[in-house]
């Protein structure tokens, strides 16, 4: 009986895979100059993250991985990125806290 007991055990935990982790931050980002298009479209060329339109200015940026911590800090650095790049386009960013 012992031995079919491990043996589930151990097949059950060789099944179970850690979940990948996801991490998503919300900004709002726009801009009024004549080409705000083109320049939200440069500001948002990040790799390594994925964005989406969520409507209204609203981007969702987010990354998926198995290291929350890894995924946050990739998220941020996306973030600070894009931040930068809007200054020295002179575009609105803001970073939407989760309520």
């Amino acid at each position: 009986m012992e031995k079919s007991d491990s043996d589930i055990l151990s097949k059950f935990l060789a099944e179970k895979r850690e979940k990948d982790k996801e991490v998503k931050k919300i900004i709002i980002l726009y801009s009024s100059s004549s080409s705000g298009i083109k320049d939200i479209k440069d500001i948002l060329n990040i790799e390594n993250v994925q964005i989406k339109y969520l409507g209204s200015s609203q981007f969702s940026v987010s990354m998926i991985a198995k290291d929350f911590k890894n995924a946050e800090n990739l998220v941020n650095e996306a973030i600070k990125e894009i931040e930068k790049r809007a200054k020295e386009k002179k575009a609105d960013f803001e970073l939407k806290e989760k309520i």
